[in-house]
């Protein structure tokens, strides 16, 4: 039977991971973390800061970022700023939809960090 912790998923504070965020996610065995404004700096301090979660846990996260483009992008370096998708489907085009989301992934991803 598989544990119901390892069903979540928490969203967590600090640009660092805290005592009470190891325990967290210890206690609940949740098996992914949000990562927010609140947490993120740079790409190279995000990567750090799963590194460090995962290696106090023993063990791999599912990792989630709230990266849409537009307005909704968290880092403040490292990133390539595309437009919102309300333009992007003004554009009409599913290739340059596309695109601009494999990008995004590809600059999300954690080999691309850091």
């Amino acid at each position: 039977m598989t544990d119901p912790g390892r069903l979540f998923m928490f969203g967590v504070y600090g640009l660092k991971p805290s005592a009470k965020t190891v325990s967290l996610f210890r206690r609940s065995a949740a098996s992914g973390v949000l990562l927010l404004s609140r947490n993120i700096d740079t790409p190279a301090q995000t990567k750090a800061y799963v590194d460090e979660l995962e290696q106090r846990l023993g063990r791999p996260l599912l990792v989630a970022i709230d990266h849409e483009g537009g307005w909704v992008l968290r880092f403040k370096t490292g990133i390539t700023p595309f437009p919102g998708n309300i333009a992007l489907g003004r554009a009409r085009d599913p290739k340059l939809a596309y695109a601009v989301g494999r990008h995004m992934a590809g600059e999300l991803a954690p080999s691309a960090s850091a």
